[in-house]
């Protein structure tokens, strides 16, 4: 059984939500916590003062998209969330890959202020998220943690850019219904299979143990 807690922006709602009955269905403790907007500086924020100090064996970050849209450098923000639990526990999700808006009225009212007009999502605004997804990469890994990639799950719909885009919500970004639980299972499947591994290597450890004692 694992203490695992679920922590992260509005993707919480979705795929957090998903991960959370999964990690629940094979008993494991489960914490979800999930901020609507909030940036990896704010959730880092909230965390010193609601979690720091928990125990858990497993912590998955869903975190990223909001950062993307501000256009300046998180990295202190992701190494100090990391910073905050146990070495090699943490696994940090990055954005989804945007899709097309199916609601442009919808979509203006959100993005209008930090990416322009609708017509633009796609462009520029893709490429900004693509190129902050390699940077939170990279510095999830400097910070120790494990990043996960949901491109690397291949799921979604048509490529763009190279890229395998998400059935999303009308905002383009959010991962939701069945694309939302495939990835969830996805994300279940990496964390659960290195936590069986220690378990494993913890086993043979103790074998040796008893084995020398009985010697």
């Amino acid at each position: 059984m694992m203490r695992v807690l679920i922590y992260g922006d509005s993707q919480g709602e979705f795929m957090g939500a998903n991960l959370a009955e999964l990690f629940q269905a094979e008993g494991d403790q489960t914490t979800l916590i999930y901020r609507k907007g909030y940036t990896s500086e704010q959730l880092l924020e909230k965390a010193q003062q609601e979690i720091n100090g928990a125990d858990f064996d497993r912590v998955v970050i869903l975190a990223g998209g909001n950062d993307a849209r501000k256009g300046r450098d998180f990295g202190a923000s992701v190494a100090g969330l990391i910073g905050m639990f146990p070495a090699g526990s943490v696994y940090w999700v990055g954005p989804a890959p945007q899709t097309a808006i199916g609601s442009m009225e919808y979509a203006s009212q959100i993005w209008s202020s930090s990416v322009g007009a609708p017509d633009h999502f796609l462009g520029e605004s893709w490429d900004t998220r693509e190129a902050y997804n390699r940077q939170l990469a990279n510095q999830v890994g400097a910070a120790g943690g494990t990043y996960l990639d949901l491109r690397d799950a291949r799921l979604g719909g048509p490529v763009q850019k190279g890229t395998t885009q998400f059935p999303t919500l009308a905002d383009g970004v959010h991962v939701t219904g069945q694309t939302a639980a495939d990835a969830a299972a996805w994300i279940e499947r990496k964390v659960r299979g290195s936590f069986n591994w220690w378990l494993a290597l913890a086993a043979v450890g103790a074998a040796a143990i008893v084995w020398r004692n009985i010697k």
